[in-house]
């Protein structure tokens, strides 16, 4: 996992048995991918991406507190595969705290884990999605969203 540039959310790599699907939103605009589903008008449409075994998810997130907007892109962000690609070259490179010595510290397991991105995206096993987490003005989790959990899912 490691911090967005903007300081609002994780982007993380999850790669366990995902569900056989997932509804998602898919927002058709801008203004629809970074808002509360339905404050500004139409809920977005939704389709239920359905996954094969031992699929990677790329899953960027934002955090917004007591509004219904969470932050927009910044101008250095781009896609979820662009990302993992970042990410890849960094460790290639042994970049800043991306050295294999510093990962093998913290996680003895972590070149399988690399070899396991990049088997997921060598056989298209890997779907980027974004989670935008919305909290309260006291802090806890929006209940007008995501049935409750406080929590959209977008397709990237």
């Amino acid at each position: 996992m490691w911090t967005n540039k903007s300081g609002h959310g994780l982007d993380m790599l999850v790669w366990v048995p995902p569900p056989p699907s997932l509804t998602v939103r898919t927002p058709t605009t801008n203004t629809m991918r970074h808002s509360m589903d339905g404050a500004n008008g139409t809920p977005a449409p939704t389709q239920t991406l359905t996954f094969k075994e031992d699929t990677l998810l790329v899953i960027e997130t934002k955090t917004t507190l007591g509004l219904t907007k969470t932050p927009g892109f910044n101008k250095t962000q781009g896609t979820g595969a662009g990302k993992l690609s970042d990410l890849q070259a960094k460790i290639g490179l042994d970049s800043g705290g991306w050295s294999k010595a510093k990962m093998l510290e913290v996680d003895p397991n972590v070149q399988d884990k690399l070899n396991a991105i990049e088997d997921a995206v060598a056989l298209g096993k890997i779907k980027f999605l974004h989670a935008q987490v919305f909290f309260d003005s006291q802090g806890a989790l929006s209940k007008t969203v995501g049935n409750g959990s406080g929590i959209q899912i977008n397709t990237w």
